[in-house]
């Protein structure tokens, strides 16, 4: 079993936190509130203007070491997806998750619009899903979150989506096979679901 300790560091001040994330990558994402290190172990976040949020950020980024701690190659959309996922979670005297409505009605948006390749946006890279998601409104995170809500409606599919990908599989091959109807089937149910919406 590998080790499961990780750092979570706190900025209070933006400009230290952008400093911090230029040091640790070479550049800055302007839009970023948090980061996770995979090399230092470390979930980083600026608690400066998002105190509301700022939670959510730790939640999000502190998923990233449990994920790529225990399945070291996982697809993009499957990690920011997860992060985005528990990041929504709720504690009190339970844990539950919250679906985030603003994401899947931004994402019921991109199915109106035509302006959603499911199958291309599985086997996207992290340059082009960053590129996209921090020029474009979220646009990966809102996609990615909402296929894991989907599937975590069933979990039997979600554990064999997991199981597939850690054993090495595409993200394509694993919907097709882990999905009854196969992917053609997951994509309508998928699109079915977004249009529904969650309340």
């Amino acid at each position: 079993m590998q080790q499961s300790s990780v750092n979570l560091t706190v900025f209070n001040n933006y400009g230290n936190y952008l400093v911090y994330q230029k040091e640790q990558f070479g550049y800055v994402r302007y839009n970023s509130m948090g980061f996770y290190s995979p090399v230092n172990k470390e979930a980083v976040v600026c608690k400066d203007k998002q105190k509301k949020d700022f939670l959510k950020t730790c939640y999000h980024e502190l998923s990233h070491f449990f994920i790529r701690n225990y399945m070291p190659v996982s697809p993009v959309w499957l990690d920011e997806g997860l992060a985005t996922y528990f990041g929504n979670i709720k504690i009190s005297n339970s844990i539950k998750h919250e679906y985030n409505v603003y994401l899947i009605a931004r994402v019921k948006t991109m199915i109106e619009l035509k302006d959603i390749d499911l199958k291309s946006f599985i086997n996207w890279n992290h340059e082009k899903f960053y590129d996209i998601s921090f020029s474009q409104d979220g646009y990966g995170y809102a996609l990615a979150y909402s296929i894991i809500s989907f599937l975590m409606q069933n979990e039997a599919t979600m554990i064999v989506v997991i199981d597939n990908i850690y054993k090495g599989k595409n993200s394509y091959e694993t919907l097709d096979n882990a999905y009854k109807g196969g992917f053609t089937a997951f994509e309508k149910d998928f699109i079915a679901f977004v249009k529904r919406g969650k309340k």
